[in-house]
């Protein structure tokens, strides 16, 4: 009897593997929900940063005006950019400090990122 094929023997074979799996997949747990704590949490940190721009652009406005490629002797390059800070709130601003980034480049990008500060002196009044 050896080279004698079974194929409904196969294919109860192959029923009874789908059966399990799908007996499987349905007695899987599902995976635990997020706390509620932390999305909670979450929502309150988003909602306070919102707050907090919100705040900051009614009383400071930051325009970009302009920017220029100057060259030094040396022939080495370097860039200008000029910013306009407006005071719109009743509180002097004694310093402020921002992030800005700028993409050098098509071929081979250079991404830089900078941190300014600057300190008024005197403090910025209201205009």
């Amino acid at each position: 009897m050896a080279g004698l094929i079974f194929p409904n023997a196969f294919a109860a074979e192959k029923q009874k593997i789908k059966r399990q799996l799908k007996l499987n997949h349905k007695l899987k747990r599902p995976a635990p929900a997020k706390s509620t704590e932390t999305t909670t949490k979450r929502k309150r940190q988003t909602a306070h940063l919102k707050m907090k721009a919100e705040q900051f652009n009614r009383n400071v406005s930051i325009q970009f005006i302009a920017r220029s490629v100057p060259n030094e002797e040396n022939n080495q390059s370097y860039v200008t950019l000029t910013y306009q800070i407006q005071n719109k709130g009743k509180n002097q601003i004694q310093s402020l400090g921002w992030v800005s980034s700028c993409v050098i480049g098509k071929q081979t990008p250079l991404c830089i990122q900078r941190e300014f500060y600057h300190e008024f002196e005197p403090p910025l009044a209201y205009m």
